[in-house]
């Protein structure tokens, strides 16, 4: 018997036998039936999602969806960013930002610095010798990448706003109080002098002016230590506004801040731009990276006490809890009250004489913490 007669009879035999035997009838046709209405099931599904597509990706998507809500759906709500209430999707507008220490000496290879243009807040304080350093802060993870330096070291001062900001604190070393208090503080910490993976050395630049790193390289940090994982930041946002046209705040165009020399920075308001371009040392300031004039939105000058002297180089640790005098220029216009930071972890808040908080414009803000040695000057 040929292999095709074998299997003709193998199926009248399976046959014969369903026939004979009534419950095994039933259950095969049931399973027949069952396998038919999958198969008109899958069909349809096929049909209607081809005609589809263009809207939706599967039938398991739409299912995903409705019980929980979509990606898209939350990439496409758009809300105020906490940091500098520019407004971006909501699974952006709030991430663990990169807060990094950068140089600002006046020494051949340190200025112009990179990456200050495209932080969204920037923090400049005196470090020792009528130095001043700042502490750029990044809440943008998808802005193209920015190279970020020189990096670095700690100081004292800065734990306070790195506290407040919850942030990853990147930095290249420090001031031995620092150093102490930053794992006391349980502070979220990329050291360039232990974790050099996320950093690099410009060989054409001098040591210790020649530490750098970037956005992508930090936010991946933040990534690698699953900090991205944890509790998103609970810091209070600044008060944000779109409209200040009806403003009786005094018209400005100039301030200056007499921190010394190479050190006097000069801000310049731009009626066509509406912001303030920033002079230090009488050069206009510009970013490495892009020669993009640095030219922040908001300028906060917080007034702060004399300090306490701390026992390495002539460095003060500046007191920025509690409250103190507060003036603030944007849109080009002068507004003055008090700032208040209640402890290291209270996110330093505003406020006008009647007690409201003073209002900012979206975008880029600096701090200037000026102690009472340093002239101001506003016209």
């Amino acid at each position: 018997m040929s292999k095709k007669e074998q299997q003709h009879s193998t199926l009248d035999n399976f046959i014969k036998k369903i026939k004979k035997d009534p419950k095994k009838k039933v259950i095969y046709l049931g399973i027949i039936v069952a396998l038919g209405i999958i198969l008109v099931l899958i069909f349809f599904i096929f049909v209607l999602k081809g005609k589809n597509s263009s809207n939706e990706d599967s039938f398991l998507t739409d299912i995903s969806t409705d019980l929980f809500g979509s990606a898209e759906e939350e990439e496409a709500t758009i809300i105020p960013r906490r940091l500098d209430g520019v407004l971006a999707p909501k699974a952006e507008a709030n991430i663990v930002p990169a807060c990094v220490m950068i140089e600002n000496a006046a020494f051949d290879g340190v200025r112009p610095q990179s990456g200050l243009s495209q932080a969204q807040l920037v923090y400049e304080v005196i470090v020792e010798g009528g130095i001043t350093r700042f502490m750029a802060v990044f809440s943008n993870a998808t802005q193209a990448n920015a190279v970020i330096g020189p990096v670095r070291s700690a100081r004292d001062t800065y734990l306070e706003f790195v506290s407040e900001l919850q942030c990853a604190y990147a930095h290249a070393g420090g001031s031995y109080t620092a150093m102490v208090a930053i794992p006391e503080f349980g502070l979220r910490d990329i050291d360039g002098l232990r974790e050099s993976q996320y950093f690099n050395r410009v060989a054409v630049k001098f040591s210790p002016h020649n530490l750098f790193s970037s956005t992508d390289d930090l936010f991946r940090a933040i990534v690698d230590h699953n900090w991205s994982k944890e509790e998103e930041p609970s810091y209070q946002s600044w008060e944000f506004a779109d409209d200040f046209s009806s403003s009786a705040a005094p018209s400005i165009n100039r301030i200056f801040i007499g921190f010394g020399g190479s050190y006097d920075v000069e801000y310049k308001y731009s009626v066509e731009n509406n912001n303030y371009e920033r002079y230090n040392g009488g050069v206009i300031q510009k970013d490495a990276n892009n020669d993009q004039v640095l030219a922040p939105k908001n300028i906060i000058i917080e007034h702060v006490g004399d300090g306490i002297p701390l026992p390495e180089k002539g460095r003060i640790n500046w007191i920025v809890t509690g409250e103190g005098e507060v003036e603030i220029y944007h849109s080009g216009q002068k507004f003055t009250g008090k700032w208040k930071k209640d402890d290291r972890l209270s996110r330093t808040q505003f406020f006008d004489e009647k007690g409201n908080k003073i209002p900012l414009e979206r975008g880029t803000t600096w701090v200037e913490i000026v102690p009472p040695a340093i002239p101001v000057q506003a016209e």
